[in-house]
C-alpha cells in the first residue's frame, strides 16, 4: 500500500490557508459574476431581436433592418452558445430572409434557406428533443429537395416528439404527403 504523507499541509500557518481560501472564492465570484452577465446581455439582445421579428408581421423588414436584428443575435449566441433557442431564432432570421421579394434573387433565397437548415441542425445537435427544431428541418429540406434519408429522420424525429403539437403534425403531414414519392423505399416503408 502506498503511504500518502500529509504533514506538510499542517505546517502551513492556518492565516495562509484562510487568505488561499478566500482568494479562490473570490475567482469563482468572478467567474460566476461574469457568467451571469454575459447570459444576461445575451437575453437582452434576444430579447430586442425577438421584438423585431414581430414587428415584421406587420411589415417585412428592410435590408438593413435584418442585418439589425440577425447582428443582434448573432452577438447574443457569442455570449451564450449553449443556448440552442438562439441557434433557432438566427435559423428563423434566414428562413423569414429566403420570403423577401424585392431585394433577393433566387440563389440568395437558395443559400438563405441552407443557412436556415444549417442553424436549424445546429440546435438539433445542442437539443435533440424539440419536435419544433425537427419540424422545421423537415419543411427546410423539403423545400431544398434534400430528399434523403436525414429528412426521413427529421419526420421521424418530429412524429414522435410532437404528437400533440398541431403545428409540428401539421408539417409532418404537409411535408409527407408532398415529397411521398421522392423518399427513399425504405423511408416510404416505415410511413405505411
Amino acid at each position: 500500500m502506498i503511504a500518502i504523507n500529509f504533514q506538510w499541509i499542517q505546517k502551513i500557518p492556518r492565516s495562509t490557508v484562510h487568505k488561499v481560501v478566500v482568494v479562490c472564492l473570490m475567482c469563482l465570484t468572478v467567474w460566476l459574476i461574469y457568467v451571469a452577465a454575459s447570459w444576461g446581455f445575451a437575453d437582452l439582445l434576444a430579447r430586442q431581436a425577438h421584438h423585431e421579428m414581430r414587428l415584421w408581421k406587420k411589415q417585412p423588414p428592410t435590408t438593413d433592418t435584418w442585418k439589425t436584428t440577425h447582428s443582434r443575435l448573432t452577438w447574443a449566441h457569442t455570449f451564450e452558445p449553449a443556448n440552442p433557442n438562439l441557434l433557432e431564432s438566427i435559423g428563423k432570421t434566414y428562413y423569414l430572409l429566403s420570403y423577401q421579394s424585392s431585394p433577393i434573387t433566387a440563389a440568395e433565397k437558395f443559400m438563405a434557406r441552407q443557412q436556415a437548415l444549417d442553424y436549424y441542425l445546429q440546435a438539433a445537435q445542442q437539443r435533440p428533443v424539440s419536435a419544433y427544431v425537427w419540424a422545421n428541418i423537415a419543411i427546410l429540406k423539403y423545400q431544398l429537395k434534400q430528399y434523403d434519408a436525414q429528412l426521413v429522420a427529421a419526420l421521424e424525429y418530429a412524429t414522435f416528439l410532437g404528437a400533440w403539437e398541431p403545428f409540428v403534425q401539421r408539417a409532418i403531414a404537409d411535408v409527407g404527403l408532398a415529397a411521398w414519392y421522392k423518399f427513399p423505399e425504405q423511408g416510404r416503408q416505415k410511413g405505411r
